[in-house]
């Protein structure tokens, strides 16, 4: 059995993704070893001398972080400029924690460098910062490069399975309500964007008298935030009688205004409270046209998809577009307005025209359905060039991002173009999630086979003690990381995924995104990931050459 399993190293890997997946999803009082069961299971397997190539682990990994970033950029961007020296400083105290405590045995135990820095990349579960060490230790004859892997090897299992433990008992530990700190946080996070009102004002001021709805809107509603005018109510003769009826018109760009007409507006709150001194006094809302309707469509067509409003000739579709709504947020639009795939259009017309823009708009695209896989690989591409780059530091070593480091960047960037070099990118969510899962079970399993073959003579040369220091650390690294966002007053999912995060974990996020419902998890990893890959990178170096200097005083 076993012999077959070496021989066919494809079968081999499904085997043990299927048996880890099995075992990760047994509970016990809501605890679950979640995909780290894959690693543990993985363990066993390569401790009977069963392996896989490394190229496993590093494409998985890559895949992994390279999906995250394209899920996520556009909103890390966004994020990042409010909280970003946060997501730093979270970074930062677990790196520099793991790495003060790490020095202090290697110190007091007169550990070898190399089995020092091996301490150091296993117990914060960091593969590309044990390359870094190697590298550095072989080249300028710190030590053995061997005695790294015997350092990480042996506590690198303990630390995958502590920080996937750690982040499930957590919100017990702070005794929160995960649920409803996440409701509360997107009702914050709407709160920020607020949705688009309406408001009807009477026309007073002599100066819009007689002046087009695209006069007034060139003048007064898109100086800030867009203020749209959808529907004019005006008060006509009704023929053969001295009385007079409320006739609704929609607010098309030649529509010219008069004295008393009743204009609706729509727009943000605040904006819209001003408009009283534009127009004039505000009036109870009232619509009476039922052939004026609202109608919302979702951008499908090829012709709508990354244009600016300017560019779609409204005038000629005779529709009102009122809100476009992203991602779960509603906003005015203004000319220069970028809409996108997947956005939906709110509009207002009459019913025919409604009904046409609709059946435009939402025209059936295949292509929205498909993976631009093109700029896909070619993102991946240039994040796996970028991860490659060496940077001279102490003493002329190297320091390189990874193929992880350089695919997340790479992953970022991505999210924020339409196309690249003239090709369209789409990439379905459905298509993203898929690759983070094969990306995650790829690098567990292929991290722990490696970790297995080594396992047991480690264990024997090194001693328990070991064990113990790199459990130390790895605790000592997850408390730090806890207490300096629960200082920050971070909801216990920010909590659990930043640790995820400073642990350089996809496992740990993985629990942690089958508590949520919202996008929280992810964009608290995408902002810490980046630095803390960075850190580790950096600072095991740093650590080399301290371990070093230390032991020859």
């Amino acid at each position: 059995m076993l012999k077959g399993l070496s021989e066919n190293i494809l079968l081999l890997l499904f085997v043990i993704i299927l048996i880890g997946n099995y075992l990760g999803g047994i509970k016990w009082k809501g605890i679950s070893l979640g995909p780290s069961a894959i690693f543990l299971t993985a363990v066993v397997f390569g401790h009977f001398g069963l392996q896989a190539p490394r190229i496993i682990l590093e494409l998985g990994l890559a895949l992994f972080v390279y999906s995250i970033g394209i899920q996520v950029g556009a909103n890390f961007f966004k994020d990042f400029r409010k909280e970003g020296l946060h997501m730093i400083g979270m970074a930062f105290v677990m790196t520099s924690s793991g790495l003060i405590a790490t020095i202090a045995i290697a110190y007091f135990r007169n550990l070898p460098v190399g089995v020092s820095a091996g301490l150091f990349a296993g117990s914060l579960t960091n593969t590309p910062a044990l390359a870094a060490a190697v590298e550095l230790i072989e080249k300028y004859g710190f030590g053995d490069g061997g005695s790294v892997t015997a350092g990480y090897g042996i506590t690198y299992p303990f630390a995958v399975v502590a920080a996937v433990i750690f982040v499930q008992i957590l919100p017990k530990l702070l005794k929160r309500d995960v649920g409803q700190e996440e409701k509360n946080w997107a009702e914050e996070q709407k709160a920020m964007n607020p949705a688009p009102e309406f408001k009807q004002f009477r026309l007073e001021n002599s100066k819009c008298f007689g002046k087009t709805v695209g006069y007034l809107d060139n003048s007064y509603m898109h100086k800030s935030d867009p203020l749209i005018m959808s529907r004019v109510l005006r008060k006509e003769k009704i023929s053969g009688s001295r009385q007079h009826e409320l006739t609704e018109y929609v607010a098309t760009e030649d529509f010219i205004l008069q004295k008393d007409d009743i204009v609706t507006v729509v727009g943000k709150t605040n904006n819209l409270e001003l408009l009283g001194l534009v127009f004039g006094e505000e009036v109870p809302v009232q619509l009476l046209n039922k052939d004026i309707m609202t109608m919302d469509a979702e951008i499908t067509a090829p012709f709508f998809g990354n244009r600016k409003i300017s560019e779609i000739d409204m005038s000629k579709h005779k529709v009102i577009i009122t809100r476009v709504i992203r991602g779960g947020t509603e906003f005015p639009p203004n000319n220069d307005t970028m809409v996108e795939f997947g956005d939906t259009l709110r509009f207002v017309g009459l019913y025919k025209d409604t009904a046409r823009f609709a059946k435009i708009v939402s025209t059936k695209n295949k292509k929205l359905e498909e993976t631009s896989l093109f700029t896909f690989v070619l993102g991946l591409v240039a994040g796996l060039l970028l991860g490659a780059v060496s940077i001279p530091i102490i003493g002329g070593s190297p320091l390189s991002l990874g193929p992880a480091g350089g695919s997340l960047i790479a992953g970022l960037f991505l999210s924020t173009r339409k196309s690249l070099f003239g090709k369209e990118i789409h990439i379905p969510i459905e298509a993203l999630r898929i690759m983070q899962d094969l990306g995650l079970t790829l690098f567990m399993a292929g991290a722990g086979l490696i970790a297995g073959g080594r396992f047991m003579s480690i264990f024997h040369m090194y001693g328990f003690e070991l064990l113990l220091e790199g459990a130390m650390i790895t605790v000592i690294t997850l408390i730090s990381g806890a207490a300096y966002m629960y200082y920050l007053k971070a909801k216990t999912l920010a909590i659990m995924s930043a640790i995820a995060a400073g642990m350089t974990q996809p496992s740990a996020l993985e629990v942690t995104k089958q508590e949520a419902k919202t996008e929280l998890p992810l964009l608290v990893y995408a902002s810490v990931y980046p630095f803390a890959m960075i850190l580790k990178i950096l600072l095991i170096q740093v650590l080399v050459v301290v371990v070093n200097t230390l032991s020859v005083l």
